[in-house]
């Protein structure tokens, strides 16, 4: 009998963009509740107009996220502009999920941190490039970790908010009902923002949620768990939804084996 048998465990990204770790604990017969609790929604293209047009005067493009490169792509297609000054940048990206978007739209990532983080980003990145002037595509609520190590070694750059997260309130009565049932073993987050929206959906209910284990897909979403009390976190080794699936089979594996 698989030790995931009957566990149900939470997962705050929406269903069709979770396989990589859907299929792995389905495998394991685990039972997923996939709810997205942040939405995004692109900014104004006039937030962003001037730096379109001067593309040329950078020598590299940083992507922070996936949806920074797709809403990026999405911005030049919707108002017909040229991707042919791209083609004169270097690329970098902070992870393998971000690399692959930029795939999609026709182009490869020149650089890739170690580990899929910022802070690895940061210093990696600056300890082997020193680029003249960076454009970095960006969230509204993306972090500034990359800015400062920018500021510290004198790199000028540029950042593009192309992106807006918001609290999806469509899953709020759902994600209620699987709260006031009781039967989550295991919650598992993909960003701080949605550890911020789990909290803002559930109201008064967090109290029920925090002795469970709490699978944080990064060290930054990890540090934002703790701050909301979660009592017990744990982190994977490589920040991917792959990633995070093993460190959930890990974790009931060891479990079972100290049970027997």
């Amino acid at each position: 009998m698989s030790f995931l048998l009957d566990k149900h465990i939470f997962l705050s990204r929406d269903e069709e963009k979770a396989s990589d770790f859907i299929d792995l604990l389905n495998e394991k017969d685990a039972k997923i509740s996939a709810l997205p609790l942040i939405k995004f929604e692109s900014t104004d293209l006039d937030e962003s107009q001037a730096l379109f047009n001067q593309l040329r005067d950078f020598d590299w493009i940083v992507f922070t996220s996936a949806n920074g490169v797709e809403y990026f792509f999405h911005h030049l297609e919707n108002h017909r502009l040229s991707i042919e000054p791209l083609k004169q940048l270097k690329m970098a990206v902070v992870g393998t999920k971000t690399e692959q978007t930029l795939q999609q739209f026709g182009f490869n990532a020149d650089f890739i941190p170690s580990h899929f983080d910022a802070e690895h980003f940061s210093r990696e990145f600056t300890e082997r490039y020193h680029p003249r002037h960076v454009l970095m595509i960006k969230g509204n609520l993306s972090r500034r970790v990359i800015d400062e190590a920018f500021d510290r070694v004198g790199c000028h750059y540029e950042n593009m908010y192309v992106y807006r997260t918001l609290t999806n309130a469509e899953i709020q009565k759902p994600l209620n009902h699987l709260v006031d049932q009781q039967e989550i073993d295991a919650w598992v987050f993909t960003s701080p923002s949605s550890i911020e929206a789990f909290f803002k959906l559930i109201n008064h209910r967090g109290a029920s949620v925090l002795g469970k284990p709490c699978f944080c897909i990064g060290h930054t979403t990890e540090i934002k768990a703790k701050e909301y009390r979660f009592k017990h976190t744990l982190v994977p080794d490589v920040f991917t939804l792959e990633g995070l699936a093993y460190k959930v089979i890990e974790y009931y594996a060891r479990k079972e084996s100290k049970n027997e």
